[in-house]
């Protein structure tokens, strides 16, 4: 009797190392769709960074552009205005 119990409480605790191995394994399998998901959303993001990246060096690059057209056209308001004073002067 005594070694069937003995048997009985092996069985027993063998059946919970399963039942932990199989949690294990649920809980590996898991984390791996969780880091699969991690990975593809980060992925994502990068795609986004470099994508919003490059649209700012086209920012600066129109901003660069509209600033020298802005000094450019600053520079012939004020020659324009020099040369009307200039003919008004002339007049009087």
């Amino acid at each position: 009797m005594q070694e069937l119990l003995e048997r009985l409480l092996d069985e027993v605790k063998d059946i919970r190392e399963n039942m932990d191995d199989l949690v294990h394994k649920e809980d590996l399998g898991e984390l791996r769709y969780m880091y699969r998901a991690l990975l593809e959303g980060q992925e994502v993001l990068s795609a986004r960074f470099d994508a919003f990246e490059h649209d700012m060096v086209e920012v600066k690059a129109t901003l660069l552009q509209h600033s020298k057209l802005l000094e450019g056209l600053s520079v012939k308001v004020i020659e324009h205005d020099v040369e009307i004073r200039r003919l008004n002067r002339r007049r009087v």
